[in-house]
């Protein structure tokens, strides 16, 4: 059958219709179509199959096909990057969660990226940064393989080493009776792989050097340098005793000078001789004694010596000591001040007279954040050094900037009384009403730009220094966490009422074995205070601006109930809500959180007397036992029963 017989199948003739020019051009354009889907028809039976093509025409094939798929269309720079950000994940060096935590990790699977296909094979190989972090695990045996092969894709490119969790015990040291000979087998490579990337020091631009036990000793000769290229060097050792023959290695290289343009320094259990250390260029130092804080007590050091080479890093922007010095204090740190202009990180865990002794001359204009947790060898210091801790950490200050929110969290448990306690400071000012568990959401949502842990019996002292009044002048917002009774530390209480006179929200937990016994009253009816400013001018009582107080975890009566003799706490908290307002420093809010020993009719006589009162517990409607306790509603709780209806009150 012709075209010309499927157009009249297609467009059956009309007797009643003439044929038009218009018809016939219709049935041209169809015929035309038809006879061209014959042609493609024919010519299909004529093609070869895919399978039978060869392997080169079928590579040809199919790399024309992705040039049209959209991601084929990213520039060699784009996926180069992409790729970077994909083998930069298995780092060992990362913090927890990342990749190569995991034990069974391959650090080397990334490389799988370049079997996709030979665009991003060639992209991958023409991309030397990308083969320049070599990674050295026991972890995973298969790590040790491909160092030749990145060592040459890597071509002239700065190195970045990572020897992670290196286990492999040395023959010779006396630490291992047998060894198998599979297990000799993969020593004998992994020291070799090692040995071939450090043979690389002058490529090295960052080294992080995680061990177990003890390196090779073929690999120790060359981290005596020189390494020009080197900016970043990490030194982990988690041995009790390392030889000193790693050390004078380690001191080579840091004293080496083409080791100047070293930017990032930690160093952790090791003792570093600091005498002739000069390193202009770096902007991070940590020195640490890792697992055990007291290991660094096993070999003495000078921490004059350390000063000294400090004044020789102008560019510091960031200085950490983690129970790193040596308990044999060495007088002779130098007396004049060392300049720190660019240092905006101190951070110190040591003991109290190798703070004060780091401190006292540090001169750092530009400090952004300071944390020092002193650990104290006897319980007792003396009053002298404690003083003078107080005063070096307030002369760190006040570069700071304006603390909006201050939190004092004391350290204890459930048996013992607490003894210390953490001021943190804060630049934000943070809304207590939305705080139900101020340690966990002060640590998760803000960050401290002051921390420094203090014994109990020194808060007060620390606040009464005279240079700080104007800083805690401008806190508006503070929380007391477990902190004991005033009965043991009334003048603590005192000084922080004192020199916090413009905070309007408090949150308040006291010490979980404490009981009550007119603690807040106390806190709000002090009338003590010293002094008067323009912006707190009413300072007959204790926090003369607070409006919305927090009370957690507070007990409101005996288990037993009230013994009788005097009122209770209910009463005595009315009788302060009531002389305040009268006063003209009303509480206009007050939030309890997860109360003890309180139930409705407490609640009911609290919204007597306050705005807005909320508890986040259902509490029992049956009144306690209370059996010679006073006539209730009498005197100056009295004077706002009309105020009922103002507020409002919820319970959720």
């Amino acid at each position: 059958m012709d075209a010309s017989e499927d157009v009249r199948e297609v467009i059956p003739d009309d007797p009643t219709s003439d044929q038009s020019p218009s018809r016939q051009a219709i049935c041209d354009e169809i015929a035309y179509h038809i006879r061209r889907l014959s042609d493609l028809r024919a010519h299909l039976n004529t093609f070869v199959p895919v399978s039978t093509l060869p392997p080169e025409v079928l590579s040809d094939l199919r790399a024309s096909l992705n040039t049209f798929v959209p991601i084929f269309r990213l520039p060699p720079e784009v996926l180069s990057t992409v790729f970077l950000l994909v083998a930069r994940s298995y780092d060992g060096d990362g913090p927890p969660g990342t990749i190569l935590s995991d034990p069974r990790c391959n650090p080397y699977e990334w490389v799988t990226v370049t079997h996709v296909c030979s665009h991003w094979r060639a992209v991958a190989l023409g991309c030397p940064a990308l083969w320049s972090h070599l990674i050295i695990t026991s972890r995973w045996y298969g790590s040790i393989k491909p160092v030749d092969l990145f060592l040459e894709r890597s071509q002239t490119a700065s190195l970045d080493v990572t020897v992670l969790d290196y286990m492999i015990t040395v023959p010779g040291l006396g630490l291992c009776t047998s060894i198998t000979t599979a297990f000799a087998e993969k020593q004998e490579k992994q020291n070799a792989a090692l040995c071939h990337v450090l043979a690389q020091m002058p490529r090295i631009r960052r080294l992080w050097l995680n061990t177990r036990e003890y390196l090779p000793m073929d690999s120790l000769k060359w981290l005596d340098g020189p390494a020009p290229r080197l900016q970043s060097q990490t030194m982990r050792f988690k041995i009790n005793f390392l030889p000193s023959i790693y050390r004078e290695c380690i001191e080579r290289l840091i004293h080496h000078p083409e080791t100047g343009n070293l930017r990032h320094l930690e160093l952790h259990k090791f003792q570093l001789d600091w005498r002739g250390v000069s390193l202009p260029s770096l902007t991070h130092l940590t020195l640490g004694a890792s697992d055990n804080a007291m290991s660094a007590f096993l070999e003495p050091g000078n921490t004059g010596d350390l000063l000294v080479a400090l004044a020789r890093m102008p560019n510091l922007q960031e200085l950490v000591t983690e129970s790193a010095l040596s308990c044999c204090w060495v007088s002779s740190a130098p007396t004049q001040s060392v300049k720190l202009p660019h240092l905006r990180h101190l951070r110190m865990t040591e003991h109290m007279s190798y703070c004060v002794a780091l401190l006292e001359p540090l001169d750092t204009p530009s400090l952004e954040t300071l944390t020092v947790i002193p650990f104290m060898i006897s319980l007792q210091p003396a009053q002298g050094l404690q003083l003078r801790f107080l005063v070096a950490v307030a002369a760190k200050m006040h570069s700071l900037g304006v603390l909006r929110s201050l939190a004092i969290e004391s350290e204890s448990s459930a048996t013992s009384v607490p003894s210390s306690a953490h001021i943190r400071g804060y630049i934000e000012s943070i809304d207590s009403a939305i705080v139900d568990q101020p340690e966990t959401y002060l640590m998760k949502h803000h960050t401290p730009i002051l921390d420094v842990r203090l014994s109990l019996e020194c808060i007060g002292a620390f606040m009464e220094i005279p240079q700080l009044t104007p800083i805690w002048l401008d806190i508006h917002s503070l929380f007391l966490i477990g902190i004991p009774l005033p009965l043991q530390l009334e003048q603590t209480w005192r000084a922080i009422s004192q020199h916090t006179t413009d905070i309007t929200e408090l949150y308040i937990r006291i010490w979980s074995s404490s009981v009550y016994d007119g603690v807040l009253p106390w806190m709000l009816l002090q009338q003590d205070v010293a002094g008067h400013t323009d912006r707190a001018p009413i300072l007959n009582y204790a926090y003369p601006c607070l409006r919305l107080l927090t009370i957690d975890n507070l007990r409101f009566r005996d288990s037993e109930g009230t013994s009788g003799e005097g009122p209770s706490c209910v009463d005595r908290l009315v009788d302060s809500f009531v002389e305040r307002y009268e006063a003209g420093a009303e509480i206009e809010r007050v939030r309890i959180l997860q109360p003890r020993d309180m139930v409705m009719k407490d609640l009911d006589r609290l919204k007597e007397v306050v705005r807005e009162v909320e508890c986040n517990e259902d509490l029992p409607i049956l009144e306690p036992v209370d059996p010679g306790a006073r006539k209730r509603g009498r005197g100056r709780g009295r004077g706002r029963g009309g105020r009922r209806g103002r507020g409002q009150s919820t319970v959720r």
